[in-house]
């Protein structure tokens, strides 16, 4: 139980959460276009990914790679 209440106040901060809008917003748009891909994209932001935190990476590369595909 104390682990559940850590991940949900992780992901309860709002850098988190604007950071997994952004990563939908991205997603979206990407999955709209011919030709681009969910991992291509994935692959395209891996450098801008190193500065943040790792919660912060995983959390833009997921939000973009599940809205992609949808």
């Amino acid at each position: 139980m104390e682990v559940l209440s850590y991940g949900v106040s992780l992901l309860s901060d709002p850098y988190l959460i604007t950071i997994v809008l952004i990563g939908t917003i991205i997603g979206i748009l990407i999955g709209a276009l011919p030709g681009l891909g969910s991992t291509m994209m994935i692959a395209i932001l891996i450098p801008f990914t190193i500065s943040m935190t790792p919660m912060a990476a995983i959390s833009l590369l997921s939000a973009l790679y599940c809205s992609a595909t949808y």
